[in-house]
């Protein structure tokens, strides 16, 4: 036993609520306790009150994996440390050493059923007998959703999964499923999770992909701008080609979203640059050290593909990782590392200073679009990076 209170934790507000929601019909019993006495344990980080995840105790294999999840982000430190974790958790002594950490889930009648259970679908579907799932609820933020990794009954790893819960995280994990479709045919230079199965449950998207193995030991020495060669390989999906800004998907979805600021920001983009040609394709839309793992054999692997874009500049991805690696691994504030952005920050993605400038504007339009459109859509902005937010500011001003 444990000094955490019995009760089930499935209130509306809770993390664990939202979670029930997304994964089981309401007709379903299903109730959270913490403890082991249910019909699945979990080890919950960081506690089980306010759980952002979930990894099965059994089989410890399985433990063992998810203790190794690592990106270009994590330092040699941390995966040192993630490696002794691994090891301690193959063993399957995790649940004696951290019993104040877990939570059972006790389901109810109608919790294999395919049509009303989530879990029951997914192991059914991809052939994994009972199987075993970690789920990531991660903490509040604007496309908060859960992402289940699915293991076989001995362990293995099989298929990550994303779960939309609202018409954004619908929309993004609908969008990745397509990307992803559309990069499996070309990938020279990028290697990508698979689709295994795309399509709704329940009314909302869902997104099974092959799971993608990241190298234990860091390989870059540097994360300040990714390697070289992946943005135009990201690009090259469906471009490189060329395009004015007066044409760009950009200044199309700025007038669609509206507003003032934002108007005017197009209109002075317009202005600027309108009849510059730029060289465009594809963009990862969150290229970050996090999504991220390079190899010294192979191509890098690149995941988290749900704000994919085609028509933008080719270099948007760098400027975008170049701000993500600021304000979220250095700490700075998002004015900050906007407000450096320099049109040689793309190098030779764009052929003179002039197509540049103009791809340095396009996005910042781009990422402030994309935040005006959310906060239009009801999505609290305290939940934003402010990412969008500064680049309307450097475009148009306070």
């Amino acid at each position: 036993m444990t000094d955490l209170d019995r009760s089930v934790v499935t209130g509306p507000a809770s993390a664990l609520g939202w979670l029930r929601d997304a994964l089981w019909a309401p007709e379903v019993e299903v109730a959270f306790a913490p403890g082991s006495d249910g019909d699945r344990v979990f080890l919950a980080r960081p506690s089980p009150a306010a759980p952002e995840l979930l990894v099965p105790i059994r089989p410890a294999r399985a433990t063992a994996t998810v203790a190794r999840r690592v990106s270009d982000a994590r330092s040699l430190g941390w995966r040192i440390h993630a490696a002794g974790l691994e090891v301690v958790a193959a063993t399957g002594l995790m649940p004696r050493l951290a019993p104040e950490r877990l939570l059972s889930l006790t389901l109810g009648a109608g919790a294999d059923d395919p049509e009303r259970s989530l879990p029951a679908f997914l192991t059914s579907h991809l052939g994994l007998g009972e199987g075993a799932y970690a789920v990531t609820l991660g903490g509040e933020r604007y496309n908060r959703k859960p992402v289940l990794t699915l293991f076989d009954d001995a362990g293995r790893l099989r298929a990550f999964v994303k779960v939309g819960v609202d018409p954004l995280t619908d929309r993004y994990v609908t969008n990745e499923a397509h990307w992803l479709t559309v990069a499996s045919e070309s990938r020279d230079g990028i290697e990508a999770p698979s689709v295994q199965w795309s399509g709704r449950w329940r009314h909302h998207a869902v997104l099974v992909t092959t799971p993608i193995h990241p190298p234990r030991l860091p390989v870059r020495r540097s994360i300040e701008r990714p390697p070289a060669g992946l943005v135009v390989a990201v690009a090259s999906v469906t471009g490189p080609r060329q395009e004015t800004v007066a044409t760009s998907p950009v200044i199309e979805d700025a007038a669609r979203v509206g507003g003032d600021r934002l108007l005017a920001a197009r209109r002075r983009v317009l202005d600027r640059h309108g009849s510059i040609e730029l060289a465009v394709g594809l963009w990862h839309g969150d290229l970050s050290p996090w999504n991220l793992a390079t190899r010294r054999a192979g191509p890098p692997l690149l995941w988290d593909w749900e704000a994919a874009a085609d028509g933008r500049p080719v270099g948007a991805d760098l400027l975008h990782s170049l701000v993500m690696v600021s304000t979220h691994l250095r700490d700075e504030r998002p004015a900050a590392a906007v407000e450096r952005l320099r049109p040689d920050d793309l190098g030779e993605h764009q052929v003179d200073h002039r197509a540049r400038s103009a791809a340095l504007d396009l996005y910042l339009l781009d990422v402030a679009s994309r935040d005006v459109e959310m906060v239009a859509d009801g999505v609290d902005p305290a939940l934003l990076p402010g990412i969008g937010a500064a680049a309307l500011d450097r475009l148009v001003g306070r």
